[in-house]
């Protein structure tokens, strides 16, 4: 299944993590602006860029899909972690992840940490404030 998501990948995919709904201190560390600002960066490097969304936040995914249109590719899932079908989306998510060219992660994320180290690819530590 991870094969037909990665297969829409256009080089450079670049993966995003924000976590929110779970962790106070990762959402104040890692504010949204930071994933913005990074983003942002990412495009101007190059105008192709892509990203892979991954959140465990419905309203996340709203405000950056709105935001970046098209740049956004992401697994339809399950926001739910109790659930057998939440956590099969989530591990699609983690490989998805660890299939683009780098990693924007939220701090103190073991998820962004085993994304990247799958595939070793760069991850990028958003932390603000």
């Amino acid at each position: 299944m991870t094969d037909a998501h990665v297969n829409r990948f256009a080089d450079p995919t670049i993966g995003v993590y924000i976590r929110r709904t779970d962790h106070d201190t990762v959402a104040s560390y890692s504010p949204e602006q930071g994933f913005l600002d990074a983003m942002n960066a990412e495009i101007s490097r190059d105008s192709q860029a892509r990203f892979f969304l991954a959140t465990d936040s419905p309203q996340i995914m709203s405000r950056f899909t709105a935001l970046y249109g098209d740049r956004i590719l992401w697994h339809a899932k399950d926001y739910g972690r109790n659930s057998p079908q939440g956590i099969q989306d989530a591990l699609i998510d983690l490989l998805c992840l660890s299939r683009t060219k780098k990693i924007i992660g939220s701090y103190q994320s073991s998820f962004s940490e085993t994304a990247a180290q799958l595939s070793d690819i760069p991850l990028q530590t958003i932390r603000g404030v």
